[in-house]
């Protein structure tokens, strides 16, 4: 069967920034509008995917004294750089700053010579712009001066200024003072805050780490035993101490910002937990602590490495769980950092020095978790399957497989779920859109799925058990299911193979032909016949093919769909369904269609729309709108059509599923394929069933026709039922030995009476 997909209401990743000392290159994501759909027709149930295992994403930029800087992952794609108040919650937008300095935000100019100042927290703008010979573009600033370097062209040396911008509009220029002889080169700002900044600068003796105070305009080396690969390559600032680090080691020096160059402390930091052994470490003070935090190598099952604070020389605590790898220093001393528990507790938080000397955690701002994305879809005999990466009942991040089961009778609706069916390979999924990938999952109807991993059909029989259908010819598709059997297409080509997951360990491929399309029902498989226009059938019990079945067609279907007594093909221009009962066909639109029983449903731009033709060939087809659905993409699986008597499912643009109800009345019940077995005085058989029963029997006669045994029940799984009889008769005795004649009967939805639905022998042995 088919599958169809529209774009996705994906979540929008957030976009990569660049953060060096406050530089910040902002390439914002592109704006994706999606069309949300309607409330659906009345009696849609929706059931709403699973929190996503990792948080939503929070990029922390700076902070100042009324609000922090920051960029924060959203649902539409949609997201940009944001001022976000501490005190109110209102968030406004910031026009994409080059770099970033606590609350102020900078724009540079074409050409590196001219600036733009914002003070976020108080909204005061200025410009700076000074002659050519000035080079601005070093990242260190604060709310009204901002550094740059001019280069004497003789000498090739460098010369510091702090230009400042004054309250009369004009531009100051002041030469940094202590900047020793022989500097040829500066690197961009490693760290700054309002009062100064770390800059490398390179000279004679190498690249060496000094400490700037725009208040003063003087430069004091930092650091200056440390030099080559023993200067540090990553610094963080707080009112009284500058920290100088590696992200890979496992140390970190300080120093008192008053002495820069006394001799540093010298501070054992943690190293990562769980799985991630790589050392990538950003690092914060905070009060006489350092806040330490490592980057998570497998997002995909942690949701983050713990925050720590370190006691400067020594003595560690664990402030987080989990948290991300920004930390922003604000102006009352304390650091901003986002984690907690998990995306259901994640949160922006501030690390304050206490009264006691050392940290605490205070809230800021909760932040939502996002809808894991759904990434396949499908519905068999009531029971809807979907693939997500919501973390449930499988490994945390982990894609899996999760079930709800919706009632058999009335409007639709979840009466249990979800349940934790089975991890997902990676490899059973495949690209189905820009920046996207999906599963194509086939309902076989007796509450399992199948899907296809590239050179296998796999289908899960457990969280942990599955059988595998490998035909050995490299990559397939899969195309159709029905109960046990299964079929599989060799990609590209027309060679054909019906698995039988029941013998899945001995004998797994049931069946192999060659045809230009096919389709499964039960126990039968149906292909083009050698003559033009027509079908047939082969039966994988009786190994028998049927005689041809004229379509009227005049063409070779490229599709072929089978529900019982209807049959739908598409030639690509023209399509049809052949009544297999009355012998005759049915008009129907054509392309882009599902089969149900006794409708088809089909997508017209954002509809879909049902045909109705359950009547039969010669009654009035009916054609009408189904709901309304988010904008169509290719190619992979969005919406689907329970073939074994159920409803319609598609997913709206907000990561829900929606299941809505089908009024159109259904075939009576029928077993499509059934096994029975023996074993002593006890016997035991599985129906897959056409549609769920909400009620079964199943009654036995001997050879004189008088009652030997009844059993009853209503348990099923999808459309499936499996009964055991214990050979002995309603009374408790056992049953005769010799031949039984057994009869299931049911009940389907809507259904006033038990229908027999199919009949049998038996012969029973240990009895009397």
């Amino acid at each position: 069967m088919a599958r169809y997909t529209w774009r996705r209401g994906t979540v929008a990743t957030t976009a990569s920034l660049a953060l060096s000392a406050g530089l910040l290159s902002l390439a914002a994501p592109p704006a994706v509008a999606e069309p949300g759909p309607g409330p659906g027709p009345a009696g849609t149930v929706v059931v709403d995917a699973a929190d996503r295992f990792e948080p939503r994403g929070v990029s922390l930029y700076g902070a100042g004294r009324t609000g922090y800087l920051h960029r924060t992952e959203t649902d539409d794609g949609r997201s940009g750089v944001l001022w976000t108040e501490f005190e109110t919650g209102r968030t406004r937008q910031v026009e994409h700053p080059t770099s970033v300095n606590g609350s102020v935000a900078m724009d540079i100019r074409p050409g590196f010579h001219a600036l733009d100042l914002t003070d976020l927290d108080s909204g005061e703008s200025v410009a700076i712009t000074a002659s050519s010979e000035h080079y601005l573009m070093t990242g260190a600033f604060t709310d009204r001066t901002a550094v740059s370097t001019v280069r004497d062209r003789a000498t090739g040396t460098l010369s510091l200024h702090l230009l400042r911008a004054e309250a009369d509009g004009t531009v100051s220029d002041r030469v940094v003072r202590g900047l020793p002889d022989g500097v040829t080169g500066m690197e961009r700002v490693r760290f700054q805050d309002r009062d100064g900044a770390v800059l490398l600068l390179r000279g004679p003796e190498g690249t060496r780490a000094y400490l700037l105070d725009y208040r003063t305009g003087g430069l004091t080396p930092l650091f200056p035993a440390l030099n080559g690969d023993d200067l540090p390559t990553q610094y963080a600032l707080s009112a009284d101490r500058v920290l100088g680090y590696w992200p890979e080691r496992d140390v970190a020096y300080t120093v008192e910002r008053g002495t820069p160059h006394a001799a540093p402390v010298r501070t054992t930091i943690p190293g990562p937990v769980g799985p991630t052994t790589a050392r990538r470490a950003t690092m914060a003070l905070a009060g006489d602590r350092i806040l330490v935090v490592h980057e998570e190598a497998l997002p995909k099952r942690q949701v983050g490495q713990p925050l720590h604070a370190v006691r400067v020389g020594g003595g560690s605590e664990r402030l987080l769980d989990h948290a991300g790898t920004w930390l922003a220093p604000a102006a009352d001393g304390s650091v901003l950092t986002v984690g907690g528990t998990g995306s259901a507790d994640w949160a922006v938080r501030r690390v304050l020095a206490d009264d006691a000397g050392g940290v605490r955690l205070a809230a800021v701002r909760d932040v939502e978790p996002v809808r894991a994305r759904i990434d396949g879809l499908a519905l068999g005999g009531g029971r809807l399957t979907v693939a997500t990466a919501g973390g449930g009942g499988g490994a945390p991040g982990e894609r899996e497989l999760r079930s709800y089961d919706l009632s058999a009778t009335g409007a639709p609706r979840a009466v249990s779920g979800p349940e934790h069916v089975a991890a997902l390979p990676d490899k059973a999924y495949a690209p189905c859109a820009e920046d996207s990938t999906c599963v194509d999952l086939y309902a076989l109807g007796n509450g399992r799925v199948a899907y296809s991993t590239g050179d296998t059909v796999r289908e899960p029989t457990s969280p942990h058990t599955h059988r595998t259908i490998a035909p050995g010819t490299g990559r397939v598709d899969l195309v159709g299911a029905s109960g046990r059997y299964t079929l599989i297409n060799k990609r590209g080509k027309t060679r054909y193979y019906v698995g039988d997951s029941e013998n899945a360990a001995r004998e797994p491929v049931a069946h192999t032909f060659t045809a230009h399309s096919a389709a499964l029902w039960g126990t039968k498989v149906w292909h083009p016949g050698r003559t033009t226009g027509t079908v047939v059938s082969y039966d994988l019990r009786s190994r028998k093919t049927s005689a041809p079945v004229t379509l009227g067609s005049g063409c070779v279907p490229k599709g072929l769909q089978v529900v019982g007594r209807w049959l739908y093909w598409d030639c690509g221009g023209r399509a049809g369904v052949r009544d297999l009962t009355a012998k005759r066909n049915i008009t129907v639109p054509k392309g882009g269609a599902l089969l149900g029983d006794g409708f088809l449903v089909r997508r017209t731009g954002t509809r879909l729309d049902l045909t109705d033709f359950h009547r039969g060939a010669g009654a009035r087809v009916t054609t009408r709108r189904l709901a309304t659905v988010p904008e169509y993409d290719e190619p992979g699986p969005s919406w689907t059509v329970d073939r074994f008597g159920g409803h319609v499912a598609y997913v709206d643009a907000e990561q829900r599923v929606r299941v809505v109800p089908v009024a159109v009345p259904r075939s009576p019940v029928t077993s499509i394929e059934s096994r029975t077995a023996a074993t002593g005085a006890t016997w035991r058989g599985t129906w897959q069933l056409s549609r769920p029963a909400t009620a079964w029997k199943l009654t036995f006669e001997d050879a004189t026709g008088k009652t030997s045994g009844t059993v009853r029940g209503t348990a099923r799984e999808a459309a499936t039922i499996t009964a055991r009889w214990n050979g002995r008769t309603p009374d408790g005795k056992r049953a005769r030995t010799g031949r039984h004649t057994w009869t299931l009967s049911a009940r389907g939805a809507g259904d006033a009476a038990y229908r027999t639905v199919q009949t049998g022998t038996l012969r029973l042995t240990g009895g009397r």
